[in-house]
């Protein structure tokens, strides 16, 4: 506009790099990105992507929509140029969204599992490891209970248990002497 008189001013421009930049972006076959006029495809890097009517509101920037395509959902976001009356619209896929999801989720579980299952295995083996001991005494104790002191007591090797199997060895060897020393005075005194 010059002195309030508006002029209409039409640029014709090569727009070969920007489709060769645009068909040689590293988006995958999956993907697909894309500049529209109001009326036609100006340039599209993914063939098998068809056109998406999203661009014609003019009082948003930029829109976010879900499109289904064939069998695939893809999350396509359009957004217009200022200057211009043209449209870029990206287009990925939803599988590819969720995949890193979906990966961790699938790690996070699998680690989860794997976890529970050592510390299953190692409170397994740790609790046999003491019940073992714990049913050798348990074992011995109940011989003293028979009046059987000849069996010598077996001390664990668990630091905490050695103590009480110590114990009840002493008790075991003074039970003995106890027993030989009344055997021993039943046998003098019927003589």
């Amino acid at each position: 506009q010059m002195q309030n008189i508006p002029f209409i001013l039409t640029i014709v421009w090569d727009a070969k790099q920007l489709q060769t930049i645009l068909a040689n972006l590293p988006l995958g076959e999956n993907f697909s990105a894309s500049v529209h006029s109001a009326s036609s495809v100006i340039l599209q890097n993914h063939t098998s992507f068809l056109p998406i009517e999203t661009h014609n509101s003019t009082e948003k920037m930029s829109l976010m929509q879900n499109v289904r395509q064939g069998e695939q959902t893809w999350r396509v976001l359009s957004s217009s140029f200022q200057s211009v009356q043209l449209w870029m619209i990206v287009a990925i896929p939803e599988t590819a969204i969720l995949k890193p999801v979906n990966d961790l989720l699938l790690y996070t579980t699998s680690l989860v599992i794997s976890l529970a299952v050592i510390i299953l295995f190692v409170g397994w083996v740790l609790s046999r490891q003491i019940s073992r001991p714990i049913a050798h005494l348990i074992k011995d104790v109940q011989q003293l209970s028979n009046l059987d002191f000849s069996q010598t007591i077996h001390i664990p090797a668990m630091k905490d248990l050695r103590g009480m199997g110590e114990t009840i060895e002493l008790m075991r060897q003074v039970l003995e002497r106890y027993q030989r020393l009344n055997v021993e005075k039943i046998i003098l005194e019927e003589w």
